[in-house]
């Protein structure tokens, strides 16, 4: 799971990544969970988050600087 994880960001440029709505992103959560507490606990953390992950939206900040998130259903 770590080595397919290193891979993915290695050979995944960052600007082809899709943003995440989370602070920490899907692939380091998993990364530092599965380091810590095992492959198990990693494969967890990785259908929790596919599980929380909405897809449709769109991240945009104003000119005022304040960051917004737009879902699918408006």
């Amino acid at each position: 799971l770590l080595f397919g994880i290193r891979l993915y960001w290695r050979f995944t440029p960052a600007n082809r990544r899709k943003p995440c709505l989370f602070v920490e992103s899907c692939s380091r959560h998993v990364y530092r969970i599965a380091q810590a507490e095992g492959f198990r606990a990693g494969l967890s953390a990785l259908r929790t988050r596919m599980k929380q992950c909405r897809p449709g939206y769109a991240l945009y900040t104003d000119p005022e600087g304040r960051r917004w998130v737009v879902l699918a259903d408006a």
